[in-house]
């Protein structure tokens, strides 16, 4: 909605269009930071003693500085969805499975055994979609608490 001329009063649904896309863009960056910092967890966990060790200290600090610059409430929703990106990841890499796979290249081939990917696709999907449900729902909710009665049916 363009702004009104310097001239011109500026109506209340213009000032409340301009006010809520102002409080989404923070709370979109923080959940997507909370989503980052989630994935680095749940990476830090499941390569445990290989690279666990090497991510963990850098999820820590991200933390640490997503909470000093105050990473938004309605964000922490994002952990649930970063977290259910790994296991998603490794339901693609073992999309072949269950049971040996082989491959050939130019230069010769091979066989892997593979996992079956659909408990690792159920775990990855339920932390996403939650995540994500979690995320669109809280502002709703918070809205129709502080909101009077008749607040609740002008918002819906």
């Amino acid at each position: 909605m363009p702004h009104p001329r310097p001239d011109e009063p500026e109506t209340q649904s213009q000032a409340s269009d301009v006010n809520d896309a102002e409080r989404a863009r923070p709370q979109a960056w923080g959940f997507l930071a909370w989503a980052i910092i989630g994935s680095g967890s749940s990476l830090a966990l499941l390569t445990g003693f290989t690279i666990g060790i090497f991510v963990a200290p850098l999820v820590a600090l991200a933390t640490m500085l997503l909470v000093w610059r105050g990473g938004g409430k309605r964000g922490h929703s994002g952990l649930l969805t970063g977290a259910g990106a790994i296991p998603l990841y490794v339901s693609y890499l073992n999309r072949k499975g269950p049971g040996e796979v082989c491959h050939e290249t130019p230069t010769g081939g091979g066989c892997s055994t593979e996992w079956s990917p659909w408990p690792w696709f159920a775990v990855g999907l339920l932390l996403v979609t939650a995540g994500i449900g979690l995320f669109l729902w809280l502002p709703r909710e918070r809205r129709l608490r502080a909101g009077s009665s008749d607040e609740k049916f002008e918002r819906s």
